[in-house]
């Protein structure tokens, strides 16, 4: 049996167990496993949780029952500029105060103002897919905080550069904005 590797917040991400090497998501960065006769288990089960959200099937809606789309991904004239640009998100007719679910499990990486995109929640999932909630108008979340598919992460809004209550949904794949179309959303 291979020891288990204390981490560290520049810690390689790994943990060696019987039978095989996992990878730490580093969004687990800083994660310090206890110690005891019950460390080996422990890392077991630790590693067991992390992945048992792994799966891509395990995306959902962020609002419940039918959301207009008011502005699919891509270019559109921005409806506050007028100008041409990027949307880099889908837009969803909501009233404020409705609640916004995670569309998967993950962990909480950022909770607060972010300029134009007023009360941002960015959830970091499985795979090196991140997802962005905007323009809410209230959350408790805080950075760190395991979430599952379908928990509450905040509340429509109007915050930020807005024209209507609505949430915006960003979707990004290793760091680079993905139309949130091709997963199901």
């Amino acid at each position: 049996m291979s020891l288990a590797t204390y981490f560290s917040p520049v810690a390689t991400w790994s943990i060696s167990i019987a039978l095989g090497v996992a990878i730490i998501p580093p969004m687990y960065q800083g994660f310090v496993f206890g110690g005891g006769e019950n460390f080996l288990e422990q890392a077991r089960q630790e590693v067991a949780y992390l992945f048992s959200w792994a799966s891509p099937s395990a995306i959902r809606k962020p609002l419940e029952g039918d959301a207009v789309i008011t502005s699919p991904y891509g270019m559109r004239k921005h409806p506050v500029t007028g100008l041409q640009a990027m949307h880099n998100g889908k837009d969803y007719r909501c009233n404020v105060g409705k609640p916004v679910g995670a569309i998967a499990d993950g962990v909480i990486n950022f909770a607060g103002m972010a300029g134009h995109s007023g009360l941002l929640v960015a959830v970091d999932h499985a795979d090196g897919m991140q997802s962005l909630y905007a323009h809410l108008n209230a959350t408790d979340m805080q950075a760190g905080k395991q979430v599952r598919a379908g928990d509450v992460i905040g509340a429509c809004g109007n915050t930020g550069r807005s024209t209507a209550p609505h949430l915006h949904l960003g979707i990004k794949q290793h760091g680079q904005f993905i139309d949130p179309t091709t997963k199901g959303l």
